[in-house]
């Protein structure tokens, strides 16, 4: 894989939220006097699943930008692009008389950064198509398995549906928290 970043920070965050949740949903089942085995069974299958979900979502992301990137970037194209980027970020700033922007270094070059990130939002702006068809069909299989994993965990009994499911509904609460705290910290 050329794109083979796994979110590990994200992963972790959300795999210790994921635990704090179960904790609380077993709390939550011990006050109200219905804690049983499978209350703490349903909760970690459902954090597991929230998680292994998560995983899978990183991995057929970068799968889907790594059949793009192989079915035919032309990397004198893409070597272009940042070169035109680059001279037309020059040429802005001699014809503007900017000198101290944010993006550009102290000696009032471009920042390499702002380049990159140009490059990369022309490239998903060209193959957005691509990139959207090949995510779709990773939801739907991601989909698929997640609600045939749980059919299969509640006709077994070993597990709590409603503890199960909570968790589930955990991710985007737990990444969006675990964000605002990192923003805060800078």
């Amino acid at each position: 894989m050329i794109f083979n970043k796994v979110p590990k920070r994200e992963t972790l965050i959300l795999a210790l939220g994921e635990a704090l949740v179960a904790v609380l949903i077993c709390l939550g089942y011990l006050l109200i006097g219905k804690f049983e085995w499978q209350v703490a069974t349903g909760a970690v299958l459902g954090g597991a699943v929230t998680v292994l979900n998560f995983l899978f979502l990183a991995i057929s992301v970068n799968r889907a930008l790594d059949r793009i990137i192989a079915e035919g970037i032309d990397k004198d194209k893409l070597n272009k692009s940042l070169e035109d980027l680059y001279e037309k970020s020059e040429s802005d700033k001699t014809v503007s008389g900017e000198t101290d922007v944010i993006g550009e270094d102290t000696d009032g070059e471009a920042s390499e950064s702002d380049t990159h990130d140009d490059a990369a939002a022309r490239f998903a702006n060209e193959n957005a198509g691509k990139l959207q068809n090949a995510v779709k069909l990773s939801f739907i299989i991601r989909s698929a398995s997640m609600v045939a994993a749980l059919v299969l965990a509640f006709l077994t009994g070993w597990f709590d549906v409603i503890a199960t499911v909570i968790p589930l509904f955990m991710q985007r609460p737990i990444l969006t928290v675990s964000e605002m705290l990192r923003k805060e910290e800078k």
